[in-house]
């Protein structure tokens, strides 16, 4: 069992007055996904000397957890119910992976690129972020639910070039 959840009872809808209760979390997958990717090509065909230019990158994202909205909840309790398992999952899931969902992470640096004379080189800075995917088992009332999540989590960052004929 990983947690029960004591709740207001008074702030949940009445089909939620019997106990929250978090009973299993199936992690199925772990991936880095890319967020997003920014090219810089260099182009110093003509040139005679080697070209290096300077920038500046920053990045911020949010640590979050996602749910996917099953009928079974929207049935059971709807958005409250949502609300509830999401702080729970939030909650074990900052814990378990040292990382506050609703967080912020920013990342700042700067590069130097360079090209030598009659090149053209594509830079690209690739960002990334940890995501892990399951299904936290939810007792409510008595029924228990499987509750779809992934959290995205954390900020990376990969520089790659290629060479341009």
């Amino acid at each position: 069992m990983l947690g029960t959840v004591n709740t207001d009872m008074s702030a949940l809808s009445t089909n939620l007055k019997k106990q929250f209760q978090l009973i299993q979390n199936t992690q199925l997958k772990e991936h880095i996904e890319i967020i997003s990717i920014e090219k810089f090509p260099l182009d110093n065909k003509f040139g005679s000397e080697i070209l290096s230019v300077e920038h500046e990158f920053s990045k911020t994202v949010n640590n979050e957890v996602t749910l996917e909205a099953t009928q079974e909840i929207k049935g059971m309790g709807g958005l409250e119910l949502f609300e509830v398992i999401k702080a729970e999952i939030s909650r074990t899931s900052s814990q378990k992976h040292e990382l506050s969902t609703g967080e912020s992470v920013t990342r700042r640096f700067k590069l130097t690129f360079s090209v030598k004379p009659g090149d053209f080189v594509t830079y690209k800075v690739i960002w990334k972020r940890r995501v892990i995917s399951g299904e936290y088992h939810v007792m409510v009332n008595q029924s228990t639910l499987i509750v779809p999540y992934s959290l995205q989590l954390g900020l990376e960052y990969e520089v790659s070039t290629g060479q341009v004929n």
